[in-house]
Order: structure tokens, then sequence, then C-alpha cells
């Protein structure tokens, strides 16, 4: 089964028409609560859309990592994603390399316990993700800077820093005490388009900062795009931060993902159809 949660490329998944009256009254209080307003309407949208999937995906994933690049094939299933590796660093699987693919994805389907395992992980990746979306309305103070095409569609660009109001209630929510930047929503449809985010201030982890930090400078980009039948799908995913964990141990996290080829694919499709489905591509 693949890393990301079902009906998110993700997600991760963060979320985030425009009005020109609004872009142009200012930064006022009503402007600022006037942005703020549309992304939680835009947020409840994207919520809606990851608690009740009513549609399910076959797409690529490229991932790209200090350790190289890694392409997959991946099919959405009710019982969680599958994914079978076409590529590593550009070039096709060695025979062996196949073999040992193909023999991963003969033994998940032999495997409900590991079928288990893999969608509780998917599961408890989609309710983070959950978290830090319903999160969004509160943890930041928008303000409306400009209209923008990106995609080829309008898009309302906001302007966003953090809300010294907001209280924290998990770990991954703690990043955005100290998360700047902007974000794009989709004019017609209110739906979240980009992210652009910078961290302006070291942030702790956990009991003022003694398991670890992430530091200023950190960087961050969400991509979503249309696809078929007017669905929305995460199509980028940029992430570079440094940082430190346990006081001692330094981390550098330097992450690309970016999904492609979207088709929809029946919402009934058990994993062992999904792998045979995977199979019988070229």
């Amino acid at each position: 089964m693949g890393f990301q949660s079902p009906h998110r490329f993700a997600c991760v998944a963060i979320v985030l028409t425009t009005f020109a009256a609004f872009a142009q009254a200012g930064q006022g209080p009503q402007s600022r609560q006037a942005a703020n307003e549309l992304v939680r309407r835009t947020v409840n949208k994207e919520v809606a859309d990851m608690e009740n999937p009513t549609d399910f995906w076959r797409y690529h994933l490229r991932k790209e990592s200090a350790s190289g690049s890694q392409i997959r094939d991946m099919v959405e299933t009710k019982q969680g994603i599958v994914a079978r590796t076409i590529a590593v660093n550009d070039q096709p699987l060695t025979p062996e390399q196949r073999a040992g693919d193909d023999a991963r994805l003969a033994q998940l389907i032999a495997d409900p316990q590991e079928q288990r395992k893999k969608q509780k992980e998917q599961n408890d990746e989609t309710n983070r993700v959950l978290g830090l979306v319903r999160a969004l309305p509160d943890a930041l103070l928008y303000d409306f800077d400009g209209n923008e095409i990106v995609n080829g569609r309008n898009c309302t660009r906001l302007k966003f820093v953090p809300n010294p109001k907001f209280s924290p209630t998990t770990r991954e929510t703690l990043v955005y005490k100290g998360t700047s930047g902007f974000l794009w929503i989709d004019t017609a449809a209110e739906r979240f388009v980009k992210l652009d985010a910078t961290l302006t201030d070291n942030v702790n982890i956990g009991w003022g900062g003694i398991l670890g930090h992430i530091n200023k400078g950190g960087h961050f980009v969400l991509g979503q795009t249309m696809v078929v039948n007017g669905k929305w799908k995460l199509t980028t995913l940029i992430l570079e931060a440094t940082g430190k964990l346990l006081i001692f141990k330094s981390i550098s996290l330097k992450q690309r993902q970016f999904g492609s080829d979207y088709k929809p694919v029946p919402s009934t499709l058990s994993i062992a159809e999904a792998v045979n489905l995977l199979k019988r591509a070229p």
C-alpha cells in the first residue's frame, strides 16, 4: 500500500470567490473577517470531501528525496491505497526489483492483518491531516492580497500570519504558531489551489522544545488541481526544513511529491482487484 491516506494525495492533507470589492477595501477588520470566512467555507468543503469520499482514483505519484526518486502507480480502494513501483531514479525496475515489488503485493493480498495495519496507518494520517485542515480558519489571520491566475483558474490570493490568540491542541498544529505565507483559493469553486508557507520563527516540538524543534526558514508548498469531472486532487507537495530531535539529533527534511494522470476507478475494488489492475498496466 502507498504512504498517502485514501482520497488525498492524501492528504495530506492541508486545505485552505474572489470578491473584488473585498480585495480593494484594504486590510481593515471587515476585510479580514471576510477573508477568514472565505477560508472557513473552503475548509468546510475540503473536510467534507475527506470525511465522506465518494470518488476513487488511479494516478501516478512521483516522490523525490535526498536518497533519489521513485514513481509509483497508485490505486485507491475503500481498504486503502495500493501502490506498484514503476521506476526508481527515473529508470525502469530491474527484473530483481520487479520480482521483489510484486512479491510485496502478493504478500499484501494474502495477509489480512497486513491490510488492516496499512489501513490503520492511512486512517491515522488522514485524521492528522483533518486536524490540521480544521484548524486553518482559527490558527491564522488572513487578508486579501489580490487576484491571480493559477493553472488557468482565477483565484483569490490571501496573505496570512499566525493568530496570536490561537492555542494549539495537538503537536501537529504547533507549526501554525510560526507560519506566514500566501493561500490561493479558486474563485468559482471556493477550493484550495495553492498554499505557500514559511516558518518565520523556530517551532518547538513538545514540552517546551525538549523533544526538538523545527528551524526558522522551513518552507512548505501544497498544490491542488481540478481533475476529471470537476473533482479536486492534491498534485504538489514540497517540504524543506531542518531542526533537531531529542536535543542531539539533527534532522533535514527535503521531500517533493507530484501526482498526475488521475483517472477514476470503481469504488467497489478490493485489494486483490486493485493489484491485478496495476499489473495489467504496460
